[in-house]
């Protein structure tokens, strides 16, 4: 009973090791032509010869095709390169078919106007391909026996078409320009899905800097830091206030505003404490005086109408100094 789970475990380990293995035998041609985009013409590698040098700058990918010389569908190694030329115009404009110059008939030579990606050459929206059999080693078998290309080294034009074009992340970038202004310059373009060849666009506008304000302490230089910076770009600007003159603008001293008020200990009534009779007391006399200016009484209360002007100058005298005695009792 045992010798056979034994056996049947063992079973299960050989089949796990040989999926691990086969998995890890799967071309990884596919995988790397997703997710691994990048510009031809920023790693342009030069090498002797024009066929070499294509295919050191090549995207790879492996492919079915219909083998001519196998006679059967089979897997091919596909490269493709971006072409660039110093003018920016393809050399099938001019008839040119094939990477050594061979033109579309497959006889006569024409001008490939190569160059160097970058430096004298631009992305024409056109790109070299080249396929080798896996099977037969045979290279461009995949094309009409009649073709020149057939069974030669050397590459030929197709067009990146529109339906494989992508778009490229955009980015966003500030810089400093000014006090005022900082430049942004936004990023994007497009690309062959198939080649890689590029097409950049930049664009570039000034904006005013996005600035946020922050206040920090400074007590080992006895000062304030006012530090404000731009939220986008890296411009910061300083401005330092003593301490000192902090403490003298909370007090009232440096624009002459008083933030708060103030006891005169100078008064003769400071510290002077009243009971709320006294403080009635005081309120009643003010009244009285008032209504004795405005309506002339008699001493025992009742209205006088023989009052005369000086004696009227006398009573508004005496409630002005009341009312002078009254603000003392307040602070100010």
């Amino acid at each position: 009973m045992n010798l056979k789970k034994n056996h049947y475990s063992r079973r299960a380990l050989a089949l796990l090791l040989t999926l691990v293995m086969c998995v890890g035998m799967i071309p990884t041609a596919f995988a790397a032509q997703q997710n691994s985009y990048h510009d031809p013409a920023e790693h342009w590698m030069q090498a002797s010869g024009r066929t070499n040098e294509l295919d050191a700058n090549s995207v790879v990918t492996r492919e079915t095709f219909k083998c001519g010389e196998c006679g059967k569908a089979t897997s091919f190694e596909v490269f493709r390169v971006p072409e660039y030329t110093r003018n920016g115009q393809p050399a099938l404009s001019r008839n040119v078919k094939y990477s050594d110059g061979t033109m579309v008939d497959g006889v006569g030579k024409g001008d490939t106007m190569d160059g160097i990606p970058g430096k004298d050459a631009t992305y024409t929206g056109y790109h070299y391909t080249k396929a080798v059999c896996e099977t037969c080693g045979g290279i461009n078998t995949n094309m009409s026996k009649s073709e020149y290309g057939y069974l030669k080294n050397v590459y030929w034009l197709y067009d990146c078409a529109a339906a494989f074009t992508q778009e490229l992340d955009e980015t966003v970038s500030y810089e400093y320009t000014d006090d005022t202004y900082h430049t942004v310059t936004t990023k994007g373009g497009t690309y062959c899905a198939f080649c890689y060849g590029t097409n950049h666009t930049v664009s570039r506008k000034l904006e005013r800097h996005s600035m946020v304000t922050e206040v920090l302490p400074q007590p080992a230089n006895g000062r304030f830091a006012t530090v404000e910076k731009c939220r986008l770009c890296d411009y910061v600007r300083y401005d330092y206030t003593a301490a000192k003159a902090v403490i003298a603008d909370y007090y009232g001293v440096v624009d002459g505003n008083c933030r708060h008020s103030e006891a005169d200990v100078e008064s003769r009534c400071h510290k002077m404490r009243l009971n709320a009779a006294e403080l009635e007391q005081t309120v009643f006399l003010t009244l009285k005086k008032q209504m004795e200016a405005a309506a002339p009484l008699a001493p025992d209360g009742t209205l006088r109408v023989d009052a005369s002007v000086p004696e009227r100058a006398e009573y508004e005298q005496q409630i002005e100094t009341l009312q002078d005695g009254k603000r003392t009792l307040y602070e100010r």
